[in-house]
């Protein structure tokens, strides 16, 4: 498993911290993700309230600073 902290960046470049949250994906899920031009993203709107929003990956970094537990921090801007 990958962690992978994803958040979610407005068209207007500002950023949505309710959206962001952390996943822990396999390698499948990750390739798939990152081979994705477009990326259905869930959207928060406050106490269990849901939508999605297409977004495109516009910034993506690996870290194996620590190399048991790897991470992926990933920028999805929303491109609806």
């Amino acid at each position: 498993m990958v962690k992978v902290n994803a958040n979610l960046q407005e068209a207007d470049g500002s950023f949505d911290e309710y959206s962001s949250r952390t996943y822990d994906l396999n390698e499948a899920q990750v390739t798939t993700l990152l081979n994705s031009d477009i990326v259905t993203y869930p959207r928060s709107h406050g106490s269990n309230s849901r939508s999605s929003v297409k977004t495109r990956i516009v910034q993506k970094n690996f870290s194996l600073f620590d190399p048991e537990k790897p991470v992926w921090e990933i920028v999805f801007q929303v491109i609806e």
